[in-house]
């Protein structure tokens, strides 16, 4: 039990030891290629562009757990407001037809705008 609750201190998810500096280069270097491509797309992929973002979202925050903190908040506020505005466009487009289905909007939205974004 004791080592369980070391999942739930205040640094869960950070390294317990320090990434040799080839590790953080890969790791910083993949987060930024995933930031580029994000900031390169004028809206979200029109084909699933919801869960390429979702994916893409929980994978870039997965490997920001891996960095320091100084180190990867910057890169994860920049993604963060790349996904916003993607967002944004999304919620601009027009109506789906009706066989479609349901509506996906007001799911990460939603949050953002009622201020929980969540862990960062």
């Amino acid at each position: 039990m004791g080592r369980q609750l070391e999942l739930f201190g205040a640094e869960a998810g950070r390294p317990q030891e320090p990434l040799d500096p080839h590790q953080r280069r890969r790791i910083r270097t993949e987060m930024e290629r995933m930031l580029a491509t994000w900031r390169a797309m004028e809206r979200l992929p029109a084909e699933d562009g919801l869960t390429k973002a979702t994916v893409a979202e929980i994978l870039f925050h997965g490997l920001a757990k891996r960095l320091p903190a100084e180190e990867a908040e910057p890169l994860v506020r920049a993604f963060d407001a790349e996904l916003d505005r993607l967002y944004d466009r999304w919620e601009d487009r027009p109506p789906a037809p009706p066989a479609a289905g349901p509506s996906a909007r007001g799911g990460r939205r939603s949050r953002a705008k009622a201020g929980s974004r969540g862990p960062a």
